[in-house]
């Protein structure tokens, strides 16, 4: 199937002129959503930008919005496969794609209004290995707030540097579609997006900042994402959310390897920074509940879970490793001596307070 997609995007390609931007999006039965996404990029000034749809056999009537769309707008080119899921039609899109920079957007997310020129011409000027760009989230109930980095990313930085300069970013949030890729340098890249989802952008996510000597932040909200959307991987319980256990195993685990292979792009900050990063992510997923969406993790699979998040933590602690204050220090703390119990017991408190923070910031 793939080759015979490569094959006929030759000829394609032929035709299409090499633009500074391509934007893939995965799609998968968003047909409610897709019209406004794509509306979102198609109705902003700049035109030097290629859209390629990889629709993993979506069983809507997705397929004929994409043949009107696609014979309307020579910018847009649709590719159907068989389910493959987001990560390997993002892995495709990009091979397919003829843009100098690649930009992942999910079907049922939009583009922010007035973006796509600022991102070009940051592009254009600075050249960097990745963009990084701020978002803002839409809940289930229809507000919108800021993004969770929203304030890391409106830090004062150089206009491009190296993550050993900024370790900070690694707390941004760690998707596919808050980032603009050099497509070369993505290709490049030894880890791509794993087949299995969702969390299936982590490790890529991570190891592009790694690997990156030149990051820039562009400060202004070019992304609307849609939280927990009815029917998305995200959105559901169940043992797929394991995958964030394996997703940081991987990254943890390269990154600990460079480490003592004294890789001079990672530095003790960086691998600091994404143990850290990792527990972190582990416990929002761990801790995610009624107050939220619906527990991720069903009851009887937390133990299960608890227990590996403790596992790597003893198995990536940095020798000497120094806790964070407040309640992110308690939590590690009950981590790493498997204290179930009592973090199960705090974990309620903790969500009404997560979610107070959340309403009052709105």
């Amino acid at each position: 199937m793939e080759e015979l997609l490569r094959a006929n995007w030759s000829r394609y390609a032929q035709n299409h002129a090499e633009a500074i931007l391509s934007i893939v999006i995965p799609v998968y039965n968003v047909q409610a959503y897709l019209t406004a996404c794509l509306d979102s990029i198609t109705e902003q000034k700049l035109e030097d930008i290629e859209i390629v749809v990889v629709d993993g056999a979506s069983t809507d009537d997705l397929a004929e919005i994409l043949w009107q769309r696609s014979a309307h707008d020579p910018r847009i080119t649709a590719i159907r496969t068989d389910r493959i899921g987001p990560g390997r039609a993002r892995n495709l899109g990009a091979e397919l794609a003829m843009g100098q920079y690649v930009w992942f957007v999910d079907g049922d997310d939009a583009v922010a209004p007035d973006c796509l020129t600022a991102v070009a011409d940051r592009l254009e000027i600075l050249r960097p290995d990745v963009l990084l760009l701020d978002h803002e989230e839409r809940l289930p109930d229809g507000t919108v707030e800021a993004s969770s980095g929203h304030e890391l990313i409106a830090r004062d930085t150089e206009a491009c540097f190296a993550l050993a300069e900024h370790p900070w970013v690694s707390e941004l949030t760690m998707a596919a579609w808050n980032k603009v890729i050099r497509r070369d340098f993505f290709l490049s890249q030894p880890v791509k997006f794993l087949p299995d989802w969702p969390h299936e952008d982590v490790p890529v996510s991570c190891l592009l900042l790694v690997d990156a000597a030149k990051l820039s932040l562009l400060k202004q909200v070019c992304y609307r994402h849609t939280l927990y959307r009815a029917g998305s991987a995200m959105a559901e319980a169940g043992k797929r959310h394991f995958n964030i256990l394996a997703a940081y195993e991987l990254v943890l685990g390269m990154i600990q390897s460079r480490f003592d292979a004294h890789d001079p792009d990672v530095t003790a900050a960086i691998r600091l920074a994404f143990f850290q990063r990792a527990i972190w992510h582990y416990t929002t997923i761990f801790d995610a509940g009624p107050l939220m969406v619906g527990d991720f993790i069903a009851n009887a699979d937390r133990r299960e879970f608890y227990t590996r998040m403790h596992e790597n933590f003893v198995r990536f602690v940095p020798l000497g490793y120094r806790y964070p204050r407040g309640l992110r220090g308690l939590k590690f703390r009950m981590i790493k001596r498997n204290a179930y119990w009592i973090y199960s017991i705090l974990s309620p408190v903790n969500k009404l307070r997560v979610r107070t923070i959340r309403r009052g910031s709105s």
